[in-house]
């Protein structure tokens, strides 16, 4: 299977998210964290991710949650499914 390059929107929204990330938690704790997350392997990260995060609750005000407002923001930058995924 051949892979597609990512669109810059793509690196534009990992950038931007990592930037935040890095704001939110400080230099220190996001190294940490990153080097946590580095050495997980492919199914340890895939397991990680699947992982339920609690109930998911309908949202109190407007009819989508959070995620599913992501994704059609995303959708909306013309992004694939793949990229979106």
């Amino acid at each position: 299977m051949t892979r597609r390059k990512p669109s810059p929107l793509t690196h534009e929204a990992h950038d931007g998210a990592l930037t935040k990330v890095k704001q939110k938690l400080g230099e220190d704790d996001f190294v940490a964290a990153w080097a946590e997350g580095a050495r997980l392997t492919a199914d340890e990260a895939i397991a990680y991710a699947a992982r339920g995060r609690g109930g998911r609750r309908r949202p109190t005000a407007g009819c989508l949650t959070a995620i599913e407002l992501e994704v059609v923001r995303l959708v909306g930058q013309h992004l694939s499914n793949p990229e979106i995924a």
